[in-house]
Protein backbone atom coordinates (compact mmCIF):
# COMPACT_ATOMS: atom_id res chain seq x y z
CA UNK A 1 0.00 0.00 0.00
CA UNK A 2 1.38 3.43 -1.27
CA UNK A 3 -0.29 5.06 1.88
CA UNK A 4 -0.47 3.94 5.47
CA UNK A 5 -3.02 5.21 7.70
CA UNK A 6 -2.53 5.19 11.52
CA UNK A 7 -4.19 6.62 14.56
CA UNK A 8 -1.91 7.87 17.01
CA UNK A 9 -5.03 9.40 19.13
CA UNK A 10 -8.51 8.31 18.66
CA UNK A 11 -8.66 12.00 17.32
CA UNK A 12 -6.33 12.22 15.03
CA UNK A 13 -5.46 10.82 11.83
CA UNK A 14 -2.28 9.62 10.21
CA UNK A 15 -1.57 9.75 6.82
CA UNK A 16 1.81 8.97 5.56
CA UNK A 17 2.78 8.54 1.87
CA UNK A 18 4.93 5.49 1.42
CA UNK A 19 6.67 5.51 -1.37
CA UNK A 20 10.14 6.42 0.42
CA UNK A 21 11.86 4.77 -3.04
CA UNK A 22 10.74 7.47 -5.47
CA UNK A 23 10.82 10.61 -2.82
CA UNK A 24 6.59 9.94 -2.11
CA UNK A 25 6.52 11.14 -5.71
CA UNK A 26 2.48 11.04 -6.95
CA UNK A 27 1.71 8.64 -9.16
CA UNK A 28 -2.40 7.75 -10.15
CA UNK A 29 -2.18 4.42 -7.57
CA UNK A 30 -0.80 6.48 -4.89
CA UNK A 31 -3.29 9.23 -5.32
CA UNK A 32 -6.52 6.37 -4.97
CA UNK A 33 -4.56 5.27 -1.78
CA UNK A 34 -4.69 8.87 -0.58
CA UNK A 35 -8.05 9.44 -1.33
CA UNK A 36 -9.59 6.43 0.19
CA UNK A 37 -7.34 7.10 3.60
CA UNK A 38 -8.61 10.49 3.55
CA UNK A 39 -12.26 9.09 2.90
CA UNK A 40 -11.85 6.88 5.94
CA UNK A 41 -10.59 9.92 8.05
CA UNK A 42 -13.71 12.24 6.78
CA UNK A 43 -16.12 8.93 7.88
CA UNK A 44 -14.42 8.60 11.14
CA UNK A 45 -16.61 10.97 13.45
CA UNK A 46 -14.18 10.65 16.01
CA UNK A 47 -11.10 11.99 14.38
CA UNK A 48 -10.98 15.68 14.21
CA UNK A 49 -7.22 16.53 12.80
CA UNK A 50 -5.01 14.74 10.42
CA UNK A 51 -1.83 15.03 9.94
CA UNK A 52 0.32 14.06 6.62
CA UNK A 53 3.67 12.83 6.99
CA UNK A 54 6.17 10.78 4.41
CA UNK A 55 8.28 7.98 4.78
CA UNK A 56 11.86 8.58 4.14
CA UNK A 57 13.77 11.78 3.34
CA UNK A 58 10.97 13.95 1.95
CA UNK A 59 7.53 14.24 2.07
CA UNK A 60 6.73 14.47 -1.48
CA UNK A 61 8.96 14.97 -4.43
CA UNK A 62 5.91 15.83 -6.37
CA UNK A 63 4.35 13.77 -9.27
CA UNK A 64 6.30 10.65 -10.62
CA UNK A 65 7.29 12.07 -14.47
CA UNK A 66 7.62 8.74 -15.22
CA UNK A 67 3.88 7.98 -14.59
CA UNK A 68 1.32 8.12 -17.77
CA UNK A 69 -1.05 10.72 -17.37
CA UNK A 70 0.42 13.35 -15.95
CA UNK A 71 -1.44 16.31 -15.37
CA UNK A 72 -1.01 19.94 -13.40
CA UNK A 73 -4.27 19.53 -11.46
CA UNK A 74 -3.79 20.48 -8.06
CA UNK A 75 -5.20 23.78 -8.16
CA UNK A 76 -1.30 24.90 -7.61
CA UNK A 77 -1.86 28.22 -9.78
CA UNK A 78 -4.67 29.57 -7.26
CA UNK A 79 -3.48 28.48 -4.10
CA UNK A 80 0.27 28.65 -3.82
CA UNK A 81 -0.04 32.32 -4.42
CA UNK A 82 -2.48 32.68 -1.62
CA UNK A 83 0.28 31.14 0.70
CA UNK A 84 3.33 32.59 -0.48
CA UNK A 85 2.37 35.90 -2.42
CA UNK A 86 2.84 36.39 -6.03
CA UNK A 87 6.50 37.11 -6.19
CA UNK A 88 7.57 33.83 -4.24
CA UNK A 89 4.68 31.82 -6.62
CA UNK A 90 6.02 33.25 -9.45
CA UNK A 91 9.51 32.05 -8.26
CA UNK A 92 8.71 28.63 -7.53
CA UNK A 93 6.56 27.70 -10.53
CA UNK A 94 9.20 29.69 -13.23
CA UNK A 95 12.34 28.73 -11.70
CA UNK A 96 11.41 25.23 -10.31
CA UNK A 97 14.39 25.32 -7.54
CA UNK A 98 14.33 23.08 -4.81
CA UNK A 99 13.86 24.77 -1.60
CA UNK A 100 14.76 23.55 2.18
CA UNK A 101 12.66 24.15 5.23
CA UNK A 102 14.20 27.59 6.08
CA UNK A 103 13.57 28.87 2.99
CA UNK A 104 9.31 26.86 3.16
CA UNK A 105 9.12 28.98 6.48
CA UNK A 106 10.60 32.35 4.98
CA UNK A 107 8.04 32.27 2.67
CA UNK A 108 5.31 31.00 4.55
CA UNK A 109 4.62 27.72 2.81
CA UNK A 110 5.26 26.08 6.14
CA UNK A 111 4.21 27.41 9.81
CA UNK A 112 6.64 25.67 11.90
CA UNK A 113 10.24 24.21 11.53
CA UNK A 114 11.29 21.02 13.56
CA UNK A 115 15.24 19.72 14.05
CA UNK A 116 16.16 16.82 11.70
CA UNK A 117 13.92 13.45 12.38
CA UNK A 118 11.72 15.66 14.62
CA UNK A 119 9.10 17.08 11.99
CA UNK A 120 6.33 13.86 13.10
CA UNK A 121 6.54 14.84 16.68
CA UNK A 122 6.40 18.52 16.37
CA UNK A 123 3.40 17.85 13.78
CA UNK A 124 1.45 15.73 16.28
CA UNK A 125 2.03 18.04 18.78
CA UNK A 126 0.41 20.88 16.88
CA UNK A 127 -2.33 18.34 16.46
CA UNK A 128 -2.73 17.56 20.02
CA UNK A 129 -2.83 21.67 20.89
CA UNK A 130 -5.68 21.84 18.18
CA UNK A 131 -7.96 19.35 20.04
CA UNK A 132 -7.97 21.62 22.73
CA UNK A 133 -10.07 24.05 20.78
CA UNK A 134 -13.81 23.48 20.64
CA UNK A 135 -14.46 21.18 17.68
CA UNK A 136 -17.60 23.05 15.79
CA UNK A 137 -15.57 26.33 16.35
CA UNK A 138 -12.09 25.18 14.35
CA UNK A 139 -14.76 23.23 11.92
CA UNK A 140 -15.90 26.62 11.43
CA UNK A 141 -12.71 28.93 11.48
CA UNK A 142 -11.40 26.35 8.58
CA UNK A 143 -14.38 26.61 6.54
CA UNK A 144 -14.81 30.22 6.64
CA UNK A 145 -10.64 30.54 5.64
CA UNK A 146 -11.30 28.01 3.00
CA UNK A 147 -14.47 30.05 1.74
CA UNK A 148 -12.52 33.34 1.92
CA UNK A 149 -10.88 32.12 -0.89
CA UNK A 150 -13.37 32.16 -3.14
CA UNK A 151 -15.97 34.52 -1.99
CA UNK A 152 -16.23 38.55 -1.82
CA UNK A 153 -15.55 40.35 1.28
CA UNK A 154 -19.33 41.12 2.26
CA UNK A 155 -20.68 37.87 1.00
CA UNK A 156 -18.31 36.34 3.78
CA UNK A 157 -19.00 38.75 6.39
CA UNK A 158 -22.62 38.07 5.98
CA UNK A 159 -21.18 34.19 6.53
CA UNK A 160 -19.50 35.07 9.36
CA UNK A 161 -22.41 36.23 10.98
CA UNK A 162 -24.15 33.30 10.34
CA UNK A 163 -21.56 30.75 11.38
CA UNK A 164 -21.26 32.85 14.50
CA UNK A 165 -24.94 32.75 15.15
CA UNK A 166 -25.13 28.90 14.72
CA UNK A 167 -21.91 28.34 17.14
CA UNK A 168 -23.86 30.82 20.15
CA UNK A 169 -26.72 27.87 20.01
CA UNK A 170 -24.52 24.82 20.66
CA UNK A 171 -23.65 23.24 24.06
CA UNK A 172 -19.85 23.74 23.77
CA UNK A 173 -20.66 27.67 23.58
CA UNK A 174 -22.70 27.40 27.11
CA UNK A 175 -19.84 24.90 28.25
CA UNK A 176 -16.98 27.93 27.03
CA UNK A 177 -19.11 30.28 28.83
CA UNK A 178 -19.39 28.19 32.05
CA UNK A 179 -15.71 27.04 32.04
CA UNK A 180 -14.84 31.00 31.68
CA UNK A 181 -16.69 31.91 34.32
CA UNK A 182 -15.25 28.91 36.78
CA UNK A 183 -11.84 29.32 35.45
CA UNK A 184 -11.40 26.06 34.22
CA UNK A 185 -10.55 24.19 31.18
CA UNK A 186 -13.51 23.60 29.06
CA UNK A 187 -14.89 20.10 28.29
CA UNK A 188 -15.99 20.47 24.94
CA UNK A 189 -18.27 17.46 23.53
CA UNK A 190 -18.67 18.85 19.51
CA UNK A 191 -22.46 19.82 19.98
Amino acid sequence: MLVQYEQPNPHIALIRLNRPDKMNAFSTTLERDLLTALQRACADEEVRVVVFAGSGRAFSGGWDLAESGFAMTSGTAKLLPVLVGLANARKLALLGQTIDGREAYRIGLVVELAAEGEHEAAALRLAEEALKGAPLALAAQKQLLDAGLAMPLEALQDFEVQVSFRLTHTEDHQEAKRAFAAKRRPSFKGR
